[in-house]
């Protein structure tokens, strides 16, 4: 799964604005917005953009001035834009600067029935919750409710981007018992079930999310559930075994890439993480009765 998400729209498909066509004005800002979400993916280009104030701003009008309702694509390509420059970080970077501001409207995205800016802003926040702001702003404001929801969504890209915001929020103590809120521990060991064969990028980030949840917790039923923590366990222990991890997959060279992924980035934490679901389970074990 890509990193920076492809603008929609930027193989030429019919524009869409709800019901009417873009006005000549609309047309051309979404044409220009395609070429600078495709600019800045070049890391050169894409931190020259992240510092520009002007461009910024101008993303930041589109999202404050259109609703989703009424411009459709146009909302989704600023959306868009501003994703790919999140990844740029630095200090002068006017996605940072502007970034609680950018949270508040990227809040209203998610309350639009509109898989396609919800699955934009889910992306924004996976970067922006990087910021102990944003975290802090995703818990008041309920945002975390919405990232659960979206796990039961049996979407991969969907489940990548809730878990990228999830995966944030748990590296603060003070914030890893909302997993405890809405089913969210069973709802990524569904996700893990559902996609892990096939996506262990995706497994992976499952598993981080799990484990950042579970550190200092004193026992696996605390942290999981006596039944959660039994199934994660089980999957967890079959998904390290090579043969089960590969059949999926035939062809040659996506094999290759698909090991690869499962050595590299689900390997390490799912190991790590049965250690620790053991250990757990080893402590709290009853003792043996009197005889």
């Amino acid at each position: 799964m890509d990193l920076n998400s492809q603008v929609p729209g930027a193989t030429g498909e019919k524009p869409f604005c709800g019901q009417k066509h873009p006005s000549e004005i609309e047309d051309v800002l979404i044409k220009l917005i395609r070429v600078l979400a495709n600019l800045s993916i070049h890391p050169t280009v894409g931190r020259t953009l992240a510092v520009n104030s002007t461009c910024v701003e101008l993303l930041i009008h589109i999202l404050e001035y259109k609703s989703i309702d009424e411009c459709e694509e146009l909302v989704i390509n600023a959306a868009a834009t501003i994703n790919n420059l999140s990844y740029y970080g630095e200090c002068d970077s006017q996605i940072r600067k502007n970034h609680l501001h950018i949270a508040e409207l990227l809040l209203h995205l998610l309350m639009k029935n509109n898989m396609e800016g919800i699955l934009e802003a889910a992306r924004v926040f996976g970067n922006l919750s990087q910021y102990k702001e944003i975290r802090d702003f995703i818990v008041e404001k309920k945002v975390y409710k919405f990232m659960i929801a979206l796990l039961d969504s049996k979407n991969q890209d969907v489940c990548f981007s809730a878990c990228g915001v999830l995966i944030n929020l748990t590296v603060d103590n003070d914030k890893r018992t909302i997993l405890n809120e809405e089913g969210g521990v069973k709802k990524l060991i569904d996700c893990l079930k559902d996609f892990g064969p096939t996506d262990w990028q995706l497994a992976s980030l499952v598993c981080k999310t799990l484990w950042n949840y579970s550190e200092r917790i004193t026992g696996a039923e605390v942290s999981f559930g006596e039944e959660e923590a039994q199934s994660l366990l089980q999957l967890l222990t079959t998904y390290l075994e090579e043969e089960f991890a590969l059949q999926y997959i035939t062809d040659e060279d996506l094999r290759h890439v698909h090991k690869a992924c499962w050595e590299k980035d689900f390997m390490p934490v799912a190991q790590q993480l049965v250690k620790r679901i053991q250990t757990l389970y080893t402590f709290l074990e009853p003792l043996p009765g009197p005889s």
